[in-house]
């Protein structure tokens, strides 16, 4: 079978090389077209035009979610460098950040090493990957979910992971809101700097480690790690869905629980499942990509007609994108007033029937047990006007009880604490 390649090399005698040579392979690979940047070869690529691609190291935005989004056309990439390495090797297979990004082959702006990475079966390639991140999920990813309307995303993820972490778990808190980030500001920490987005950047270039990581999070006195949103939404582009996974990915890796404050856009094509269609970012994407990795999924409403009939109209989507989470449903302000009588029998009537079609469909990972979490608005604001934890300022609140309970379901089994830890839950 003839490889059909497409071409994306800034230098000319190298690109009429790799011409001339595939030209000369027998059938091996032949050119299909010549590109003059990365957005004509994602067009090429969404026609079916292309199986290879191959592109200049130094071609503008060639990152990690240009790879992905070529990946979904079933377009592999193999990278030119712009100059032969300095120690005169010849192995187009040796480790380069770039293989991180699933890209087939870096190789030198030799046409023979070319051909070879291009005719060569993706999956025959050994290449071994770069080693700047541990990437193998460890830690449970706990997905805080909901749809428009602000029914409380935010304070059931913020309060969730501080209280993960004053029970010695280790934990961090992201906040992956593409339309309104304000875990900083309900923290009281400065958000001129988005950590998340910091992340992403070093990602979809393959320079994200360890230490970078950690020097992006703020440590809270609870022990909780916080990676803080876009200060604007006007910055939603900067969290793309591919970099924003190996961000995850990279995250997971180490904690015991990562809590995630992803928003509420499911994006207009996702039902059925997260789209892969080639094209611009889309603002949801990020939201997408968290559900699609998510352990848990916390689906939060609010106890008020508006609200309740939202999260039931949504609901039955999130476990198509989130195909192998667990979903819990998080009813918060629950108040008399607002249901026409009391929370605990109005709201399951309401949404019971919703729980019992989607646990038939997706079977017991839908848990049919609905959380309802009493709208104390007077520990709320405390908290929210110091920029504190509920932990910290109203210990009692019936809404900190409901949350804690939520949390020891999900970490039923608390994990040798130091003392440290065990001064601050007593504190709490």
């Amino acid at each position: 079978m003839t490889a059909r390649v497409l071409l994306a090399i800034s230098d000319r005698s190298v690109e009429s090389s790799v011409i001339r040579v595939l030209a000369d392979s027998n059938g091996a690979a032949a050119l299909s077209r010549r590109c003059v940047d990365l957005i004509d070869a994602l067009a090429a690529a969404a026609a079916g035009a292309g199986d290879v691609l191959v592109v200049s190291s130094s071609l503008r935005r060639l990152d990690r979610d240009a790879v992905e989004q070529l990946a979904a056309c079933d377009v592999s990439v193999v990278v030119v460098r712009e100059h032969p390495r300095q120690d005169g090797s010849s192995d187009e297979l040796l480790p380069d950040p770039r293989l991180s990004w699933g890209v087939r082959a870096v190789v030198d702006p030799d046409p023979q090493q070319v051909l070879r990475a291009v005719v060569v079966s993706p999956v025959a390639t050994s290449a071994p990957s770069a080693p700047a991140v541990a990437s193998t999920p460890v830690g449970t990813l706990i997905a805080v979910w909901g749809p428009t309307g602000a029914p409380g995303r935010t304070t059931v993820a913020v309060t969730v992971a501080d209280e993960l972490a004053r029970a010695g778990h280790d934990t961090v808190l992201v906040d992956a809101d593409t339309y309104g980030a304000s875990v900083a500001q309900v923290l009281g920490l400065l958000d001129d700097t988005s950590g998340l987005a910091s992340l992403t950047r070093l990602a979809a270039t393959g320079r994200l480690d360890e230490q970078t990581c950690a020097r992006a999070m703020v440590m809270l006195p609870s022990g909780l790690r916080v990676l803080t949103g876009i200060a604007r939404p006007d910055r939603w582009v900067e969290l793309r869905a591919a970099s924003l996974q190996a961000v995850l990915s990279a995250v997971v890796a180490h904690p015991a629980f990562v809590v995630l404050d992803c928003g509420f856009g499911l994006g207009a094509g996702a039902i059925g499942g997260w789209p892969t269609e080639i094209g611009p970012p889309e603002r949801d994407d990020a939201c997408l990509a968290a559900l699609s990795m998510a352990d848990i999924v916390l689906a939060v409403g609010s106890a008020d007609p508006v609200g309740l009939v939202r999260l039931s109209r949504d609901l039955p989507t999130v476990p198509e994108i989130a195909p192998t989470a667990q979903l819990q449903v998080v009813v918060t302000k629950c108040r008399p007033g607002a249901v026409g009588g009391n929370p605990q029998r109005s709201v399951p009537t309401v949404l019971a029937p919703r729980l019992v079609e989607l646990s038939e469909r997706f079977g017991p990972r839908v848990s049919q047990e609905i959380v309802l979490v009493p709208d104390d608005r007077s520990a709320l604001d405390t908290a929210l006007l110091s920029g504190r934890t509920l932990a910290e300022t109203s210990s009692g609140s019936p809404a900190r009880r409901a949350l804690r309970e939520l949390v020891e379901t999900l970490a039923p089994t608390p994990p040798v604490q130091s003392r440290r830890s065990r001064r601050l839950r007593r504190a709490g």
